[in-house]
């Protein structure tokens, strides 16, 4: 049964009455303030902290067990994102090898060309100072 505000007054002040002031509140400090039934005693939170340990226990192995997939997820996910990868860079190395050896190709066909007509302006300069010396010899 629930003590109600005016029970508890008239508790402080028959104990005022009999023993004073002093003793009536330091009684009423010793009382809950609610009644005996919302009173938790050391069985009832004995059982609480066993049950919330299980729960806490409980909820420890979920969490492992959603971890662990979590895990297993990025495990497997991780391995085909290196095969898509792998893939990708094989792909990026054939196409640059294919796009080098164009170049290459190029380069050769303009080097070929630009050592011709080197090699042409040379033979016509060796030519043009033959000329020019056999001309010089021949009018003396």
């Amino acid at each position: 049964m629930a003590v109600s505000e005016e029970r508890r007054l008239e508790l402080y002040r028959s104990i005022e009455d009999a023993h004073g002031p002093r003793v009536a509140a330091t009684m009423m400090e010793y009382l809950p303030p609610v009644g005996w039934g919302d009173v938790a005693r050391q069985g009832d939170m004995d059982l609480l902290r066993r049950d919330v340990r299980g729960d806490m226990d409980l909820l420890r192995r979920d969490m492992e067990t959603g971890f662990d997939q979590i895990r297993k997820e990025m495990r497997s996910e991780s391995g085909r994102l290196e095969l898509r990868m792998d893939s990708g860079f094989n792909q990026l190395r054939a196409e640059m090898h294919e796009g080098f050896g164009a170049v290459r190709t190029d380069f050769a066909a303009i080097i070929a060309a630009q050592t011709r007509s080197m090699v042409l302006m040379v033979l016509g300069s060796v030519f043009t100072v033959a000329a020019l010396a056999f001309a010089t010899a021949w009018a003396r």
